[in-house]
């Protein structure tokens, strides 16, 4: 392995968490692009697909993640990046499902994200018992708890349940990895807990420091919760237009619903964009809102 190769496998490392972060990594791909071989290139086009997803710029991470896979047709992560890309983004839910249920006969290595796929879709889609008996394969299947069992118990208004389930896997995530894999689970357990009118500000302290400045979800979340604690409007509004440019409609569709609770606003466009997914479950729970509010 040459030693540009072996530099940029360590800024793809440190995108997260490293010292400048996505901004080392882009500095080092430029500079080192020209003497790569077909690996190095193949690393760099999957930094550069997480990172745009980071960023929150979804079309460029599909690219490069293509780029990738040109060069790797059997790459799993990248292959996974697609289909998360998909499920967060834009696509609708029965093409979600549909690559979900494709994934699930791809390889061990991609189940896992198959299993969760499968159990936010039919969520989403208000299957409730289907959703908990894929998130009870997906927790079978991985090697440490995620945040997808308290997400889908805060779904279902059990913040209780999602404060301990979420509690549970930020401290296992912290002793295995730390900051760059616990933080969407620190903020679903500030959402557990501010749901049940407790203070979350500790979490979103730790929150606030484990996050990337680049990661356009969670900074905005990290000021929807924010906001939404101290029924700061201004700061409510921020996370708004911090994912308003871009493609993931149910990050969006949550930080308005956030903004609706401190300022009466944000309800029709959430129900608006969860329709837009697919998303059934959530775009009936924004009508209630505006209902009751009126």
């Amino acid at each position: 392995m040459s030693a540009d190769v072996s530099v940029l496998e360590a800024a793809f490392d440190g995108q997260i968490s490293g010292p400048g972060g996505i901004a080392a990594f882009f500095e080092l791909a430029d500079r080192v692009r020209p003497s790569l071989d077909d690996r190095g290139l193949y690393l760099l086009h999957k930094g550069s697909a997480r990172a745009y997803g980071i960023l929150g710029e979804v079309e460029r991470a599909r690219d490069e993640a293509r780029r990738a896979l040109e060069l790797v047709p059997d790459d799993d992560y990248c292959t996974r990046l697609l289909a998360s890309l998909d499920l967060e983004g834009g696509a609708p839910v029965f093409v979600c499902l549909r690559r979900a249920q494709d994934l699930l006969h791809r390889g061990d290595a991609l189940t896992g994200f198959a299993l969760q796929s499968l159990a936010e879709c039919n969520a989403m889609l208000g299957r409730f018992e289907e959703a908990g008996a894929y998130v009870a394969e997906h927790e079978a299947h991985m090697p440490l708890r995620t945040e997808l069992r308290p997400r889908l118990e805060l779904m279902v208004g059990d913040a209780v349940a999602a404060e301990d389930s979420a509690r549970a896997v930020v401290e296992a995530q912290e002793a295995a990895g730390g900051p760059g894999d616990a933080a969407g689970s620190l903020a679903v357990l500030a959402r557990a807990v501010l749901m049940q009118d407790k203070d979350p500000s500790e979490l979103l302290g730790k929150l606030e420091d484990w996050l990337a400045p680049e990661d356009v979800r969670g900074q905005a979340q990290l000021r929807a919760l924010r906001g939404r604690a101290a029924g700061d409007e201004a700061l409510a509004r921020e996370a708004v237009g911090l994912l308003e440019p871009t493609e993931y409609l149910n990050a969006r569709a949550e930080v308005l619903l956030d903004f609706f609770a401190v300022s009466g606003e944000g309800a029709d466009r959430a129900a608006a964009l969860y329709e837009q997914k697919g998303n059934e479950f959530g775009a009936r729970l924004a009508r209630e809102l505006l209902e009751r509010r009126h």
